[in-house]
């Protein structure tokens, strides 16, 4: 991505790689693609950005392609962001929801098999 900063910084995001812990940039090029980028820090001259090529910020990048494919406008991101946390709240929730069931089936199964160990040994 040479030199251009002034068409990058309104088509992206900047966070933290959850792999590697850098500062990356979640940036919708001009086909809508979005791609994961890191600051050059002088590795090159010809280039202000380099791709970040991390699993995590690779797979962010096809989360924001899904949320925010090719075409999108840019209003749209926050309701579909908003509702995509919604959802993954809800994933939580059942997920916790069917540990503790299963917690709870298991304590079951081990008190039953405890108390037939006792009443065999009598």
């Amino acid at each position: 991505m040479p030199q251009q900063v002034s068409e990058s910084k309104p088509n992206g995001f900047t966070m933290q790689c959850r792999h590697c812990d850098n500062t990356i940039y979640l940036h919708s090029g001009a086909g809508g693609r979005w791609r994961a980028y890191e600051p050059n820090y002088g590795k090159t001259e010809l280039d202000e950005w380099n791709r970040h090529r991390c699993a995590a910020a690779l797979q962010d990048a096809e989360i924001m392609n899904l949320v925010a494919p090719p075409g999108s406008k840019p209003v749209d991101l926050i309701p579909r962001i908003t509702r995509m946390i919604q959802d993954f709240q809800s994933f939580i929730t059942q997920a916790e929801a069917r540990q503790a069931e299963a917690r709870q089936a298991e304590a079951l199964q081990a008190e039953a098999r405890l108390a037939e160990a006792r009443q065999t040994q009598v």
